[in-house]
């Protein structure tokens, strides 16, 4: 008897692109350490367009129904969305560091982005959480 597919559900796969992400940032290190430029701007043009993709929609999705639960969130949303805006200014400049040729500088942003990207995505957990509380109360 086949069982019925369960799809994910929206945090669970918000967590396994977190995941992707890390993993896609592994990626292009590790190119970077085999000095293989082309494969490591192969590797920040797709980690480029997923995590875009992964920050508009929590800002087209998530962070609208996250206000509409709790109205007294803009302020916090607003922290989020600036720091969505680092977000993409680190990746512009990896970018253009792999586009001029600067690996070792490359591997370090990216390294950095790492840190800073599960930083921002912890804040963005402690909101989920205490969203779940208030919904539970």
């Amino acid at each position: 008897m086949a069982q019925a597919r369960q799809e994910p559900s929206e945090l669970s796969e918000l967590w396994e692109q977190d995941v992707e992400i890390d993993v896609r940032v592994r990626t292009l290190i590790q190119a970077i350490e085999r000095e293989d430029p082309a494969a490591a701007r192969a590797s920040a043009e797709g980690l480029e367009a997923f995590v875009l993709g992964h920050l508009q929609r929590e800002e087209d999705v998530y962070f609208p129904a996250a206000q509409r639960i709790d109205p007294g969130l803009a302020e916090t949303l607003t922290t989020i969305r600036l720091a969505h805006r680092g977000i993409r200014e680190d990746l512009q400049e990896l970018r253009g560091l792999l586009e001029s040729g600067h690996l070792q500088a490359a591997k370090q942003v990216g390294s950095a982005f790492l840190e800073s990207f599960r930083s921002h995505e912890q804040a963005e957990d402690r909101l989920v959480h205490a969203l779940g509380q208030q919904r539970g109360s």
